[in-house]
Formats: structure tokens, C-alpha cells, sequence
């Protein structure tokens, strides 16, 4: 400290401390907190494998635990063999019909259309940020004739229309992130996507929790890398999946696991836009859901969005609102 410097007289720091505190104030937790938090409870999830053993009260009752009212194990057994597994591959064929083609039939139509990306959101007057070369449900060509008055007998496909100039075959969505669990535990977060006109892509997202405990601070680090498919497509809406990997990391360790996504974007009126998606898949020992949607405001090609995150590893569950600045090259 220079000589002669008292730090309660300065007129910078007395006009700026009031209101750094303030901040300091909403962004750290208090100096005090639990001994064992939610993140200890997330770690147990994960890296504690299940009791395999039986209980003692199930020990020596002359019962297997498929004895019932129903029968016995042999009797589930001999149903079980009778079935051919038709009923099991006709529920997974509907629900891949109900996710993916449906979407894809409602948006796109009979036929894939071909788009690139033109920039941001409701920029240049387009709708979202993709330009197609032709257009939705576009009507079989109508049957022409040669020179010599003689019909054709398969019509020409007429000429598609020219993609918009400065169209890219790239583009990229990142966003940082400001998230609370309501319990005293604080979850900054970053994600990024980046986009192709071949649909193919790449997604991840990662969440720094930090939670205050007596003795300092604990903090764990969950994120996803996927490698996703834009199923359907246009100007208003853009969804996508897609699988990866799962990871946590923290001062101890880091684990792994499998990533399934599911998700969109959608654009229904200049300036907002809407996103939402679903995680499933496992952390070590621990079954992971992962859900979160926000509702935005774009200008330049930036939004600021709103919404609400939702974390469960396990039987311990991380949710709460979340605010951030999304940037759309």
C-alpha cells in the first residue's frame, strides 16, 4: 500500500465497494455449510456398486423372490420361453417411428431437403438460421412434351432453386450459463454445437457445481460430448440426436459412462427462440437423466435466454432455474 493511502477515503473504492459487494453477495454461496452435501450423495451414485447381497429376512422361508401368487419361477420361466419377443420389437419400432419419423415427415415432408446455414436467427429476414434450395411438400413435376409434340413419358425434375449467397456449410451455437440448485449450490455451465449441411455434428455440454461446506469448498465437474444427427429440418425448426460419452470429474477422479441426447431448437417468431433437450444414460454405477429447456430473445447474433435445468444422478437430483448469452455464427 503506497504511503498516505487510506483505502475508506478513496472515492473509487467508496463509490465501487457497496456495490461489489452486492454482487459478491448473489454470485458466492455463504462461508458456512453442510459437512456432507449433494455432491458427496452424487459421488456415492456413482462410484458405490449395488449390494448384490440377499437379506437375511429372505434367508431360509422356503421362498424364491419370483414365488407368488402368480407362481413359481419355473411357471415365468416356461412363459418367458414361449415368447418369441414380437410384442418387444414392435414397441421399439414404434417409439423409433414416433421420435424421428414422425418429426421428419411433419417438418420435411416425403423428401429430405437439402439447406445450409445463412447466419444467425431472423437475420436478413429469414425465419430461423438455415436456407433450403427449394421448398416443403413441393408438388410432383406436371408432364411436358419434346419439340416434336410428343409427351414425355417420365417429366423432367424442374431446375432446383439456387442456394442463397454467402450460404455456409457450417455453423456454430455456443452458450455460457448461469444456474443455483436452490440448495445452496451454484452451477456455471458452457456449451457448444457445432452444425453441417450433411447434418452430422458435434454437441457437448459441461457443469462446474460448487458447494459450500464447513471446512471450504467442494466442486465436481459433469459434461457430455456427442456426436449428433440433425434428423429433420427448416426454417422454423431444427431437431436433432445423437450418443456419446459422459463424464464427471472432480479432485479424486474421473468416471465415464454412455450419452444418449434427444432435442431441437425452434424458431416461431422473430426474436424468440426455444430450445429444450433430454439426456439419458449412466455415470459409472449411477442411471443419469439429464433435462433442460429456455426460452430466448435475439438480436445481432446474440440471445439471452431463460429456463430451467434439471440433473438427476442416481436418486440425487440437481434442478433449478438458469440464465445465459448464447452467440449464433
Amino acid at each position: 500500500m503506497r504511503p498516505g493511502f487510506d483505502p475508506g477515503r478513496d472515492p473509487l473504492v467508496s463509490r465501487a465497494g457497496p456495490a461489489l459487494a452486492a454482487i459478491l453477495a448473489v454470485l458466492l454461496p455463504p462461508a458456512t455449510g453442510r459437512t456432507q452435501g449433494k455432491l458427496d450423495q452424487a459421488r456415492d451414485q456413482v462410484r458405490t456398486p449395488p449390494s448384490s447381497g440377499e437379506s437375511e429376512s429372505d434367508e431360509g422361508d422356503g421362498q424364491t423372490p419370483y414365488d407368488g401368487p402368480g407362481g413359481s419361477v419355473e411357471d415365468y420361466t416356461d412363459v418367458y420361453s414361449q415368447s418369441d419377443g414380437t410384442a418387444d420389437a414392435s414397441l421399439v419400432g414404434y417409439t423409433l417411428g414416433f421420435l424421428f419419423y414422425v418429426p421428419h415427415l411433419l417438418i420435411e415432408g416425403l423428401d429430405p431437403r437439402y439447406g445450409r446455414f445463412g447466419g444467425p436467427p431472423y437475420m436478413d429476414g429469414k425465419r430461423g438460421r438455415m436456407v433450403f434450395s427449394g421448398s416443403p411438400w413441393a408438388p410432383p413435376p406436371e408432364p411436358r412434351s419434346t419439340a416434336d409434340g410428343d409427351l414425355l413419358i417420365t417429366p423432367e425434375d424442374p431446375a432446383p432453386e439456387p442456394m442463397p449467397p454467402g450460404a455456409s456449410p457450417l455453423a456454430l451455437a455456443v452458450s455460457v450459463e448461469y444456474g443455483h440448485d436452490l440448495d445452496d449450490l451454484y452451477k456455471p455451465a458452457a456449451r457448444a454445437m457445432v452444425s453441417t449441411s450433411f447434418r452430422l455434428g458435434i454437441e457437448s455440454g459441461w457443469t462446474w457445481f460448487t458447494e459450500p461446506l464447513e471446512d471450504g469448498w467442494d466442486w465436481l465437474v459433469v459434461g457430455d460430448i456427442n456426436l449428433i444427427w440433425r434428423f429433420a429440418q427448416a426454417e422454423a425448426v431444427e431437431m436433432y440426436s445423437g450418443a456419446g460419452v459422459r463424464l464427471m470429474v472432480d479432485d479424486v477422479g474421473w468416471n465415464a459412462g454412455f450419452n444418449f441426447t434427444y432435442g431441437f431448437d425452434a424458431f416461431p417468431v422473430n426474436p424468440l427462440v426455444l430450445s429444450a433437450s433430454i439426456d439419458l444414460g449412466h455415470l459409472g454405477w449411477a442411471f443419469v437423466v439429464h433435462g433442460r429447456g429456455h426460452l430466448g430473445v435475439t438480436r445481432f447474433g446474440f440471445e439471452i435466454f431463460a429456463g430451467w435445468d434439471a440433473l438427476l444422478i442416481g436418486d440425487v437430483l440437481f434442478q433449478g432455474p438458469l440464465i445465459g448469452l448464447r452467440g449464433w455464427i
